[in-house]
């Protein structure tokens, strides 16, 4: 008789599932979990700040250094794969949303001021420059 091997879908099915279970019993009642206080207690042991995604990052590396010890723990890898999981939800949360498309030019850009380069379609030595704040041309400069 052959033994069924675990296949990544379900380690990835128990990782959600533990997700799921943690969120219930340990994050509040907002839906805030636990990896910004354990930072920001970090911070105020160590003065070292650490994001919110980094404080997972670390929950994968100390998970995966347990895994390299000793015999093969189911949960090594379950929790290896949930952690994994909440930095990448952490990294998302950290990057701003597109911009959309139907906005002015200063918006979509996202910084305002002055912009100078070198069109290949005018002389050399010529500099056009693009105030972004007014969306126009408004000096060009030839040798």
């Amino acid at each position: 008789m052959t033994e069924k091997r675990t296949t990544a879908p379900e380690i990835l099915k128990r990782a959600a599932a533990h997700i799921a279970q943690r969120a219930a019993s340990r994050d509040l009642p907002d839906g805030e979990r636990s990896m910004p206080r354990a930072v920001a207690a970090f911070t105020a042991l160590t003065g070292k700040h650490m994001s919110e995604s980094e404080g997972w990052l670390f929950m994968v590396c100390l998970k995966a250094a347990r895994a390299t010890a000793g015999a093969y723990t189911p949960d090594d890898a379950e929790d290896g794969a949930a952690y994994f999981a909440l930095f990448g939800e952490a990294q998302a949360a950290a990057v701003p949303p597109p911009a959309d498309p139907r906005a002015p030019a200063e918006h979509s850009f996202g910084w305002v001021g002055l912009s100078s380069y070198q069109p290949s379609s005018l002389p050399a030595g010529t500099v056009v420059t693009l105030d972004l704040t007014e969306n126009r041309f408004t000096k060009v400069e030839s040798p």
